[in-house]
């Protein structure tokens, strides 16, 4: 998923892993490939210009990333309304 919000680019991908299990010994450890488990790599990325301070640029951070934070519980209302609806 790739999102622009507020000039900021969000890349949300979803990936699989294996856990390890640990032996009795409590060194060993061996790969479980019976069973995938999901991960989310989120990156997230803006570049402000013209900013002069870093109480400015954290200013701005904060209140795009308020912006952010709002337009991502709409998607998630939209996800979830979504998915009552095929269920």
């Amino acid at each position: 998923m790739q999102l622009t919000i507020s000039g900021m680019e969000l890349l949300i991908k979803k990936s699989w892993y294996n856990k390890s299990k640990i032996l009795d010994d409590g060194i060993t450890h061996i790969i479980d490939t019976e069973k995938k488990y999901p991960y989310y790599q989120v990156g997230m990325g803006k570049n402000y210009m013209d900013i002069d301070s870093k109480e400015e640029l954290l200013k701005s951070v904060i209140a795009d990333l308020k912006i952010v934070s709002k337009e991502l519980e709409k998607h998630l209302e939209k996800e979830m309304s979504e998915k009552e609806e095929r269920d």
